[in-house]
Formats: structure tokens, sequence, C-alpha cells
């Protein structure tokens, strides 16, 4: 039987961006994917977009899907929330793997990434990455990049995976970071890592922080490893 993974996406981003991984992990994993609230074809709602509520988003997924534990994958924003769902309910998850995610969140860094965000300022200096937010957004890609404004300036203020709450985290837990990462330092990622009860960590080479830039072959192989250590832990224990 295929152990379940579940692909979780970043701030900005969509399922659809792991399209060029996806049939080459579904040789060995049951793979999901879900778009979180206000993100692709996943409407915001009436809801305010928080870490919170994306968390809760992950944890009803899991339950409406019946994968409990399931293994997670979380690229960025999408490791954080994974995390924070541990906190949360680690019966939930078997154990999670993040790549480029983000622990350094305080009111500087916050208003650092925010500056980023301004619609107006997109349209003039990148309309390219204009276009790729709409096709991957359509029309509510505006209202996202507020809610994403909104969320970081939070976290910023109330950062929740912090020394005093990592290593609450049982689970086994790999963070992942590219050693060219301008958005993620290692330092934070190492920190992280060592906060972690049964954590383990990976820099990969020649890596930026933008998923599309990440060599996928690189990432397969460290997934699978990941998972048949994962796999290997689990025996043991029995």
């Amino acid at each position: 039987m295929k152990m379940p993974l579940l692909l979780l996406h970043g701030a900005l981003g969509a399922s659809k961006q792991f399209d060029d991984i996806v049939t080459s992990l579904h040789d060995h994993y049951n793979v999901h994917r879900l778009n979180f609230i206000g993100h692709g074809d996943e409407p915001l709602g009436e809801e305010s977009m928080s870490i919170e509520t994306l968390t809760n988003q992950l944890l009803s997924y899991i339950d409406e899907k019946f994968l409990d534990p399931i293994h997670i994958f979380g690229y960025s924003m999408g490791g954080y929330v994974a995390l924070n769902a541990a906190l949360q309910n680690d019966s939930k998850i078997a154990s999670i793997q993040t790549l480029g995610t983000k622990f350094d969140w305080n009111p500087q860094s916050a208003a650092k990434e925010v500056k980023s965000l301004d619609a107006e300022f997109l349209m003039a200096k990148a309309p390219a990455f204009v276009d790729h937010l709409r096709v991957l957004h359509g029309e509510q890609w505006r209202n996202l990049l507020s809610n994403t404004a909104l969320l970081m300036l939070a976290l910023g203020h109330h950062p929740l995976l912090t020394p005093s709450t990592l290593p609450q985290v049982k689970i086994p837990i790999r963070i992942m970071v590219g050693d060219h990462d301008q958005m993620v330092n290692l330092e934070e990622s190492i920190a992280a890592f060592r906060a972690l009860q049964n954590g383990s960590f990976a820099a990969l080479p020649g890596t930026v922080h933008k998923f599309e830039k990440v060599n996928n072959g690189l990432l397969l192989t460290l997934i699978n490893q990941w998972m048949n250590d994962v796999k290997a832990m689990q025996k043991l224990a029995l």
C-alpha cells in the first residue's frame, strides 16, 4: 500500500505548481494536493486569511479525506502551516518536510516582505509576475496580495513557530532550505531544526527560494530519501 503524501504550496502559490513532480511522486505515493483559501480556484470567502485559518483548513481536509496520519511536504508557507497543524494535533500527521519555510518573523522582517506585495507597484515594475498571479488565481490575485500582507504582518507581531513552541512537535520533521535563498537564511532554518525533538536538516546547493527554480530531480531524491527514512523509523518503533 502506498504511503499518503500531501503537497502544500506557499503564499501566492497554488497546487498546480507541483505539476512537474506529481507524476514521479505518484509512482511511489498516494499523492494529494489542495489549494489554500484565496489561492488558485479556492475562494477566500468571508473568513480572513491567517495561519490559523489555513491550519484549520488543512486539518479539516485531512479529516474529510480520511488521510490521518498523513505525510506532508510543505513549501514555504505550506511548511509553516503544516508545522502549526502538528502543534495543534500531531496525531493526524505522520511526518513533515519543509522547503524554504521562513521562521524568523518579527515586525521588521514582516514589513520587509510586505513591501513587495503592493498591486500597483507590481503592475508597474513586475508585469510578468502579475500575469503569473493571474494565471494561478484569476481575478482574485489583488485580494490575495492584500490578505497575504495582513497574514505576514500578523506573523511579524505574533509568530507561531518559535524556540518555545517547536520543541512540542514530536513527529519526524526535516527542514530544507536552498543555500541561495534570499528570503529564508540558513541560520533561521538550522535554529528551527535544532529546536525540534525529532528533526533533521538539509541544504539544497545552488537553490533559490522560488519553487519554479528548484531542481526537480534533487527535490524528488530528497523527498524519497526522507520517506524511506521515516518508513524505517516506523518499522523500528513497532
